[in-house]
């Protein structure tokens, strides 16, 4: 054992955060630690010039102010490539155009219900701002590419909203295409669980009877595809392979 003894925070009145991060090291103590030793790792990964560097996270923390951190993260190139879920456009998609609210963990579930407000955690997520809207702008657009053809690959699907996004907004999202790192690469696992692929399939059964999903398809332009969602498309309950 490594006698390291704990010491006390020691807060003044003017600290820089270096020197904070380093009393959380110091302190010991349960996530104040974890946060100085993920500074230092990625300090250490920044420095080493033949790293690749991998962030990886689930879909929930896109439905909290964090997302924020994650985008200027890949907006500065501090890493070459991203692993998350189908959440992550689901949540990502839904903020563009509405807001999720503070919440609480100790709240009585089916009364949030009979409000038609969903909870992830401590975040609620009212109807509106999450199925609904996503229904509401998804649909003219995919409209629109069943028009140009019926057969995507999930990679282009992802691109093509990203770009809609872009021309309506005018902000930097998770998936806005023009704003990404050339050599920055995403990988989306298990897409078929979210819920803008639950809204293809609804479409499909209605308006665009015929649209259909596929791991190979055309390519974006070669100039582009450093920037693209790669998209990983498997069964129920199983990770897919890479596109």
């Amino acid at each position: 054992m490594q006698k390291i003894a704990i010491k006390d925070f020691e807060i003044k009145d003017k600290i820089s955060t270096n020197a904070l991060i380093k009393q959380m090291y110091e302190s010991g103590g349960f996530s104040a630690k974890k946060v100085a030793i993920g500074v230092d790792t990625i300090e250490d990964m920044i420095k080493d010039k033949n790293c690749v560097k991998f962030l990886s996270f689930p879909a929930c923390i896109c439905a909290t102010g964090t997302r924020g951190i994650i985008k200027e993260l890949l907006k500065r190139k501090l890493f070459d490539v991203v692993i998350t879920t189908a959440g992550t456009l689901d949540h990502d998609l839904a903020r563009v155009w509405k807001n999720y609210y503070h919440g609480s963990f100790n709240v009585d579930d089916k009364e949030l219900h009979k409000q038609k407000i969903n909870r992830l955690g401590n975040i609620f997520i009212p109807n509106e701002c999450y199925g609904k809207i996503l229904e509401e702008k998804m649909q003219p657009v995919l409209a629109k590419l069943y028009k140009i053809k019926q057969k995507w690959s999930t990679k282009e699907l992802v691109w093509e909203f990203g770009k809609q996004i872009e021309s309506e907004k005018k902000r930097w999202t998770m998936e806005s295409a023009s704003s990404l790192p050339k050599n920055l690469y995403i990988w989306l696992h298990v897409f078929t669980e979210g819920k803008v692929e639950r809204i293809i399939r609804l479409d499909n059964s209605s308006r665009c009877a015929g649209f259909r999903l596929h791991r190979k398809g055309s390519q974006v332009p070669e100039g582009e595809r450093g920037r693209c969602i790669s998209t990983c498309v498997g069964k129920r309950g199983q990770d897919g392979r890479a596109c």
